[in-house]
Formats: C-alpha cells, structure tokens, sequence
C-alpha cells in the first residue's frame, strides 16, 4: 500500500487562508482609500458653498446696500452673513479689488462691448492717482476665424465738459494682433467701444498700459477672490463682475442718427 503525504490537507487550507486574509487586506485597503476620497469629495464641495456663499454675500453688499469694493475684504462675520445656511459648514475669507489688469470677453457677431475709463463717482477726474492715467489698451483674441474684425471706436473730452475731439474710429483685422490703441491726451477722460465684424471675435483680451509702458488696472470692474474652509479643505472662487457704481452700457458713440418731424414706423 502506497503511504500518502502526512499533513497535506492543513497546508493547503494555510494557503487558502492566507490567501484570503490576503485578498482580505488589499480589499479592506482599497475600501478605505475609497473612503477617505469620498469625505474628502464632501469637505470640498462643502467649502466650496461655504465660498460661494461669501461671493453671495459681496453681491448683496455692492447692490443692495450700496458698500465700496475696500469694504468687502473680510473674513466670516459673527453673525453669519447674509447668507449664513453654508457658513455653518465653515469659514471663509474674502478680498476684493475694484479694478482688473485684463478683461477677457467674446463679442458676437455685430455686438458692441464699452469701456469707460473714467470713475464716474468723480466724472471730472481722469484716472490719475495711484497709478499713471491709461494711455494705450492692447487688443488679442483668438482662436480666430480668419473673418472676424473689430472696429474701435473712441471718443475723450476734457474735465470741463468739452469735447476734445470727435470720434476716432480704427478697424483691425484677424493678422492685426496685438492691436494697440492709443489714447493721446491724458488729461482726457475717454470712452472707447469695441465691435466684433463680421464674425464673433473670441477671447478677445484686453490689457491697459501707461506712459511708461507698465499694465495698469482697467477700471468698471470688482475682482472678488473667496476662500471656503471645512475642516482641512479649502475650496477657492474667482469671479469678475461690473462695477455697480459705473452707468450700463448708453454709449454716445453712435455711427450715425436720425431726425423726422414725422412718426418713424420700424
């Protein structure tokens, strides 16, 4: 009779279960990792709220109650803000400046876009102080379409209500990039309209420049910068808006107007 391998049965059940516990530690690991991503998910979107609510809170101080930009750089208040649902899942900071070094806009087809580089709460005071009055803005867009154009209109008049000159007007094409307007007079305030021709003009960014030559802020804009805090995850927002304080968009430069002394049916 043949003798059979003493033991045999207890190996293999060793290797079953070491293979299990095995399997078992690597599942457990995965399992966990996936935990640990879906409280992280959580923190995140819940600072992310927590910030959204402190951009919330800054539209509610400019529009309705009418605060400068300078006010709105604060941390959460005591009370919760105006919008305190979120805050009780955090804290945010936040900071606003009332000016932007770039504007970045797409124009359709035919569309206009304005600039007012004038600080309309002091419409007699060009933009000198702080930094040098503005006297060239570039202009880059893209992708391109190879038909787009822009047609920039301009027009300044003095701090006693002249007009200095009539409007400017300069049309540039797709190979025209960057295209440079210049502002002549300094002490001028000015008003410049931006029309996307023929085609819709992407991207198109806009940069403001100096006497010198240095990238000043261009005004009508509020850049507001939050940060939502849960726990240890920090979730930032950026958002650029208008300035509430600067007029809607009723520009004087009109190509052409019409006069009758009868009704005029469209």
């Amino acid at each position: 009779m043949e003798d059979k391998p003493q033991g045999s049965t207890l190996l293999y059940a060793v290797l079953v279960l070491a293979a299990v516990v095995a399997s078992s530690v690597v599942l457990s690991d995965a399992i966990f990792s996936s935990l640990k991503q879906v409280t992280s998910l959580d923190k995140a979107i819940q600072a992310y709220y927590v910030a959204d609510s402190a951009v919330e809170d800054s539209l509610y101080r400019l529009r309705v109650l009418a605060v400068s930009p300078g006010a709105l750089s604060a941390s959460s208040p005591a009370d919760g803000s105006f919008f305190p649902f979120y805050t009780t899942f955090g804290s945010w900071t936040r900071s606003a400046t009332a000016a932007s070094n770039q504007i970045v806009v797409t124009i359709p087809a035919n569309k206009t876009m304005q600039l007012d580089l004038y600080n309309p709460a002091a419409s007699l005071q060009n933009l000198s102080g702080s930094y040098f009055p503005i006297k060239t803005l570039l202009l880059s867009w893209g992708p391109t379409t190879g038909s787009e154009w822009l047609e920039v209109s301009s027009i300044g008049w003095k701090v006693d209500g002249s007009v200095d000159s009539s409007v400017v007007k300069q049309i540039f094409g797709p190979s025209s990039q960057p295209a440079t307007i210049t502002l002549p007079n300094n002490d001028d305030l000015y008003k410049v309209r931006i029309k996307a021709l023929y085609d819709t003009v992407y991207s198109l960014t806009i940069t403001a420049k100096d006497q010198p030559g240095l990238v000043v802020p261009l005004p009508g804009k509020i850049v507001i910068k939050a940060t939502g805090s849960t726990s240890n995850t920090n979730q930032a927002i950026e958002v650029t808006i208008k300035d509430p304080s600067y007029p809607n968009q009723v520009s004087g430069l009109y190509d052409y107007v019409i006069f009758s002394e009868d009704s005029l049916i469209k």
